[in-house]
């Protein structure tokens, strides 16, 4: 991405290539289907196998508990790991209880697990209220689903109070862990099953991995991969680089936080000072690499983001799985902005790859398209 300004980390992490050519080269080396009975193919299933581990140490970093290889499954999305995390856990004519930050993966899992929904009340903190958790939750709930970062606003959700409470009243507490992994210290035992997902860290597009308690159910038949839970050949390269890829972020978790933490506060302080934007779930605990945004004096928000593109800034509007089609953010009308504000939001989000110069000039490129805008 030479010559562009890169302030969408959410949506993707930029690969980290040194680790993808690393991965390349052993995949080269022995194309083998990992499901065969060759030595070859055995070797590969290996590779597999050592990945998993690898993954599991990376999670257990800060856990109260180690995670379980023999407990995560690789699968390819993080919308696929959603749905076989709900139908594991779904009960037949229950209800689900949500946080109303959850990605629409997991609403749309729900659904089509015909379970009804219970969302939890939301306002402009950006965060979940325990107590309020605590009062609505009931045995006719299957589970209690609430994401450990919003992919929006980066605030991060009081998961451990959650899940003392969910462990007391004996309801599987589950976690959407897609914006957190690679980003934040987290005690991965807290959940009943979560999910990550490689392209979130830098490992590429390709894997994500469903850690479960319980056995999960398998979406589909086919083969007998990932103990049947999963079937279809693995994809051994993407698998690779996700362990890889996430032994790194977890590594240089500190020194990366510190310094985007840095980036963060002079990004919003600039845009505060000089626009009429309001930072959304200013006063919560938030992922030091995100600033979600509303103006609401802009009107032709798309002059802006026109103008980005332009200079060739990458910033979204929200979640990436409605960015294209322009729908007003689900999260921000919960949190009581109105439909026109969660029109006009704009998140900026950086990562490993993020440098004090490109803060510089996407601050000079983002107040030139925001002034051609207005």
């Amino acid at each position: 991405m030479k010559g562009t300004l890169y302030f969408d980390y959410n949506a993707t992490h930029p690969p980290i290539q040194e680790i993808l050519k690393e991965c390349l080269e052993i995949y080269v080396s022995n194309p083998a289907n990992s499901s065969g009975i060759s030595a070859l193919s055995q070797e590969n299933q290996r590779r597999i196998e050592s990945s998993r581990e690898q993954i599991a140490g990376s999670l257990s970093t800060k856990s109260t508990q180690k995670i379980l290889p023999s407990n995560l499954t690789f699968v390819s999305t993080g919308t696929e790991a959603l749905h076989q995390m709900v139908r594991t856990y779904a009960r037949p004519q229950t209800r689900a209880l949500l946080s109303p930050y959850e990605h629409e993966a997991m609403i749309a899992a729900c659904k089509e697990a015909n379970l009804s929904i219970d969302m939890i009340r939301a306002d402009k903190s950006g965060v979940v209220d325990p107590d309020e958790v605590n009062r609505l939750i009931t045995p006719e709930h299957s589970f209690v689903s609430v994401l450990a970062v919003s992919n929006e606003t980066g605030a991060i959700q009081p998961v451990s109070s959650i899940s003392e409470i969910t462990r007391r009243k004996g309801i599987p507490f589950l976690c959407d862990c897609i914006q957190a992994a690679g980003k934040l210290e987290i005690d991965y035992a807290l959940f009943d099953a979560f999910c990550i997902n490689g392209h979130k860290f830098g490992a590429g597009f390709g894997t994500a991995v469903l850690a479960s308690r319980k056995e999960p159910v398998a979406l589909f038949g086919g083969g007998l991969q990932e103990d049947e839970r999963r079937a279809g050949t693995e994809n051994l390269f993407s698998i690779l680089c996700t362990a890889s890829a996430l032994e790194m972020q977890t590594a240089l978790l500190a020194e990366k936080n510190e310094r985007l933490r840095r980036f963060q506060k002079k990004i919003e302080e600039s845009i505060l000072e000089k626009t009429s934007g309001e930072l959304t779930a200013a006063g919560s605990p938030r992922a030091t690499n995100t600033s979600y945004f509303v103006f609401p004096e802009l009107e032709n928000i798309d002059f802006l983001f026109l103008g980005l593109d332009q200079k060739k800034v990458v910033v979204s509007t929200g979640s990436s799985c409605k960015s294209r089609t322009r729908q007003p953010s689900r999260s921000l009308q919960a949190m009581g902005y109105s439909k026109q504000d969660s029109m006009r939001a704009v998140r900026i989000s950086t990562g490993l790859f993020t440098t004090e110069q490109e803060v510089d000039e996407f601050l000079a490129a983002f107040f030139y398209s925001i002034q051609a805008a207005s």
